[in-house]
């Protein structure tokens, strides 16, 4: 592979259950599967390291935040998203170590891999890139863009997840007060809501 040279496998590896359906059948409990992450580098001294995105920023010093961790290492599936803040399905970047070893002025150019997690403790490869330099991060970073943006949440799901929120802490509110209290205290919050809803003109 050159430098600089970007690979998309031309058959993605299968899997027997789809993330999504995989974590909606647990919905409500705890997962206790252990997932090993991705290791690419064959050698054992070779170092490498998977990140597990949370976001991908326009900062070509960091591209990707997220946590680390070291590649091969088994996690219990439920940290591969903590909240719904994480991508889902998760996105790993693999630092792969070296694809080419320097010499003389030649520079050594290192391989990463971007991971998708399908579920059950599979991963599919969506791209690769080796590089001496940090051309590997636009690349990668495009792909990721791509994977995230077309499993973007709805903003109707949003929504919904806002306004549960918003009940909950209201449930709690309204617990401690008494009827008069809580006429009084939702009289105001109408007042609150309407106006709202008026500055973002929702009817037009």
């Amino acid at each position: 592979m050159s430098r600089g040279e970007l690979f998309f496998p031309r058959r993605a590896r299968t899997v027997p259950v789809p993330y999504a359906l995989a974590r909606i059948a647990r919905r409500g409990q705890r997962s206790t599967l252990r997932v090993t992450l991705p290791r690419t580098a064959s050698a054992r001294h070779e170092r490498s390291y998977a990140l597990l995105v949370r976001r991908v920023t326009s900062n070509p010093a960091l591209p990707f935040r997220g946590a680390y961790f070291r590649a091969g290492a088994a996690i219990d599936e439920s940290a591969l998203r903590p909240s719904d803040e994480w991508p889902d399905p998760p996105l790993v970047v693999e630092f792969a170590g070296r694809a080419e070893t320097g010499w003389g002025h030649r520079r050594s150019t290192y391989r990463y891999v971007l991971w998708r997690y399908e579920g059950a403790g599979n991963w599919t490869e969506l791209a690769r890139a080796s590089a001496s330099d940090g051309s590997w991060i636009e690349r990668l970073r495009a792909v990721a863009l791509v994977e995230i943006g077309n499993r973007r949440v709805p903003p109707s799901e949003v929504a919904w997840r806002a306004a549960d929120r918003v009940v909950d802490v209201l449930e709690r509110e309204l617990a401690e007060l008494d009827d008069g209290e809580r006429e009084l205290t939702l009289g105001f919050l109408v007042q609150e809501i309407t106006s709202r809803a008026v500055e973002l003109d929702v009817d037009g």
